[in-house]
């Protein structure tokens, strides 16, 4: 190839792996949040109301080890707000994601189908606090 023809194959801004990396990591985001209804982080928060962090992981049963890391990454993906350590559903979850609201659009059977069969973030991982899943949330919570 030529020197011309090389200019012309190079592209005027840099290329970058961002587009590719973002789209290969977006499940991460989706199981976060598929776990955290499975848990029932936003039920038992629109039945008490804003709860600590260690409260609200000790109702849920969920290891010391990963629940402020699951608990931020829920903040930075816009699905929990957070203010003084205490957690609160944002109007969104609030209004459909509290399986008592007859707003609430998941049946636990199609629940289980979108949560498919991926470890990495996982209730039982939750409960157990593992190092890969809080490698895991704290990417998610990064983005």
């Amino acid at each position: 190839m030529s020197e011309g023809q090389t200019a012309a194959v190079e592209p005027a801004t840099q290329v970058t792996p961002d587009a590719i990396m973002q789209l290969g990591l977006a499940f991460w985001g989706s199981k976060t949040l598929l776990s955290a209804v499975e848990v029932g982080v936003f039920s038992e928060l629109a039945d008490a109301g804003a709860l600590d962090g260690e409260v609200l992981r000790k109702r849920l049963s969920l290891h010391p080890r990963s629940a402020s890391d699951f608990f931020d990454a829920l903040v930075a993906l816009g699905m929990l707000e957070r203010d003084e350590g205490r957690y609160a559903n944002t109007p969104a979850t609030e209004l459909f994601l509290d399986r008592g609201k007859p707003s609430y659009p998941i049946s636990r059977a199609e629940l289980a189908d979108m949560h498919g069969n991926d470890e990495r973030i996982s209730v039982r991982r939750l409960e157990e606090g593992t190092d890969m899943l809080t490698r895991v949330l704290r990417a998610v919570a990064a983005r």
